[in-house]
């Protein structure tokens, strides 16, 4: 895992990396954010390749230490 420091998601992929810091899955996720389950795996996709992770905790933990989510795991 090549975790990329500098990197800038979208504001859904932001959302998603949040949502998997407060360990959502991704059927939970798309039913929070009222999307799809394919849209959650297509933007997933995304994110992993931009933050050089590739699992759904290892993306909720590079987000974490960035705190760009930290509202609360509600």
């Amino acid at each position: 895992m090549n975790l990329q420091a500098d990197t800038v998601l979208t504001k859904r992929e932001n959302q998603i990396a949040g949502l998997a810091f407060c360990g959502l899955a991704k059927k939970e996720m798309a039913d929070k954010l009222g999307t799809a389950y394919g849209t959650i795996n297509v933007i997933l996709d995304k994110a992993y390749k931009k933050t050089g992770t590739s699992k759904l905790n290892e993306l909720g933990a590079w987000g974490g230490k960035r705190a760009f989510f930290l509202k609360g795991c509600r």
